[in-house]
């Protein structure tokens, strides 16, 4: 079967394996809609995903061929640096093989059981959907520069302005300190990143308003959570 026959969008890997066929192309950024929510706001998404897919009947003594699908990819998506909020362009590079086997079951079994990550065969694969999969988990924990490009704003404490909590409404003296606190919870959440979880007032502070203090903070309690393991 000629590579122009197969459509990404519905493609029979077994065809493809057994052709031992290449497919090569590109989709806009913008097509992939998970990819492209996790952008820095505001950012264009002018680049696209240039992807290539192979497929391979690999002969095995006594049993039948296995059906494999090997998945490149590159990209660059621009994520909101964490240190400084501003764009940071991001390399992505996926480099994968997928074995293919009859049934969510036996795929299952299988994928628990080996190395190999295992998926159920299909006549109709949506080819940028698993794409798309691979390069979310591709995504960095903590998107940073590595030198941020504009000086990061220093944190000031301006004796003059404070004021007593006696002279405020206690609604009013609330927001000030949840202000005043941010940027300081947001380094003990990066600190946290690097050493993991930390049992003080200030890790505990910030670990329970994670979700107030960034946009995407499931990165941060993966990559904290991360460093807890180890």
């Amino acid at each position: 079967m000629n590579p122009r026959e197969f459509d990404p969008l519905h493609l029979d890997v077994a065809a493809l394996a057994k052709a031992g066929a290449r497919l090569d192309g590109h989709w806009p950024m913008a097509a992939l809609a998970r990819i492209a929510a996790s952008a820095a706001a505001g950012a264009e998404l002018t680049a696209a995903v240039q992807w290539s897919a192979r497929g391979e009947s690999r002969a095995v003594r006594g049993e039948a061929p296995q059906v494999w699908l090997h998945l490149s990819a590159t990209a660059e998506l621009p994520l909101e640096c964490q240190r400084c909020l501003e764009p940071v362009v991001t390399a992505l590079e996926v480099e994968r093989s997928f074995r293919f086997v009859h049934g969510e079951e036996s795929a299952a079994a299988l994928d628990a059981d080996s190395e190999d990550d295992v998926l159920a065969l299909t006549r109709s694969l949506d080819l940028r959907e698993l794409l798309e999969d691979e390069l979310l988990l591709a995504l960095p924990l903590v998107p940073r520069h590595v030198v941020c490009p504009a000086p990061l704003e220093p944190i000031l404490i301006d004796f003059e302005a404070a004021a007593q909590k006696e002279t405020l409404e206690p609604a009013a003296w609330e927001s000030r300190c949840k202000k005043d606190l941010e940027p300081l919870l947001r380094e003990a959440i990066y600190l946290q990143c690097a050493l993991g979880r930390q049992e003080s007032l200030l890790g505990e502070r910030s670990w329970n308003l994670l979700g107030e203090l960034f946009r995407s903070p499931e990165r941060f309690q993966r990559a904290i959570e991360t460093r807890a393991e180890v």
